[in-house]
């Protein structure tokens, strides 16, 4: 069976963000070169689009199940917590993944940056599950990229 996904949004519209942080002069080629990752354009388009914002509708289904998504994280060098910081706090369970986003329950969305697949960071079994494609989170969450 293939993936099903979908957002609880009312009517089919469209998911917004609520409370977007304007990154600041950030390249992401310095993540890129302390991590040894490479983002692909997309997700990079996607984090300039919804840098700290969190999703009006939180809920996204995946497979048949329900996912809490809280916020994106604040690729912000500056910010009090970086997602460099959560990587190498987390390096040792999530390998080469990076951090991007979060459920608000401990658990974090990360991404495979060799083939562009969102995993799951599961902290109460200690484990990264897999989920699906980049792009099909993207219509998961029910929001423009660009």
């Amino acid at each position: 069976m293939g993936i099903v996904y979908g957002w609880t949004g009312e009517n089919n519209m469209e998911n917004s963000w609520e409370f977007k942080i304007n990154l600041n002069k950030f390249d992401f080629g310095n993540i890129e070169s302390k991590v040894g990752i490479k983002f692909s354009d997309n997700f990079k388009s996607f984090i300039r689009n919804a840098n700290g914002a969190s999703p009006k509708q939180k809920i996204v289904t995946i497979s048949e199940k329900k996912y809490v998504l809280n916020d994106i994280l604040d690729f912000n060098t500056s910010s009090e917590y970086t997602t460099e910081d959560i990587y190498n706090n987390l390096q040792d369970i999530i390998g080469n993944y990076y951090p991007f986003a979060r459920d608000g329950f401990g658990n974090y969305y990360l991404i495979n940056t060799k083939d562009n697949m969102v995993e799951f960071y599961d902290h109460e079994c200690c484990k990264v599950i897999s989920l699906c494609s980049f792009d099909e989170f993207i219509l998961c969450l029910g929001v423009s990229v660009g």
